[in-house]
């Protein structure tokens, strides 16, 4: 038979643990951090879509969106709506093949227009979005 005492003792011990492992995940966050800070002022359809890649990898990771948006910098319907808009096929794929490697080795994707000819388009050219990338300054 357990007293009061004893089961307040375990339930503390137990809140405790759960402290110090979302402690141990906020502080393994410290480079994205840095990362989206250093990008806050760049906006171009790649970053946004790391930006919602790291949101969702956060999510993933066990954090609630209240936690995602302290990270992030961001208000929590900034989160929602990034959970819940996809980006462009084509920067979708560019940027899930690659923002991994892009925190790591501090670099991000600047947007450069390109124009392309186009048998579709009255002018007979149209302007594609590239990306190029630039390093950062951390």
């Amino acid at each position: 038979m357990t007293d009061g005492f004893t089961e307040n003792l375990d339930r503390l011990r137990k809140d405790l643990k759960v402290l110090q492992d979302k402690i141990q995940k906020l502080e393994s966050l410290g480079p994205i951090r840095k990362y989206v800070l250093a990008t806050r002022l760049n906006r171009n359809s790649y970053l946004v879509e790391v930006r919602r890649r790291i949101i969702l990898d956060l999510l993933e990771l066990g954090l609630n969106k209240y936690d995602v948006s302290k990270v992030m910098g961001k208000n929590h319907a900034t989160i929602l709506h990034a959970i819940k808009t996809p980006a462009d096929p084509m920067v979708e794929k560019i940027v899930e093949e690659n923002y991994k490697q892009w925190i790591k080795d501090k670099v991000y994707p600047e947007s450069v227009p390109t124009t392309v000819v186009s048998a579709v388009h009255p002018t007979g050219y149209k302007t594609v979005m590239n990306y190029k990338l630039k390093k950062l300054n951390l």
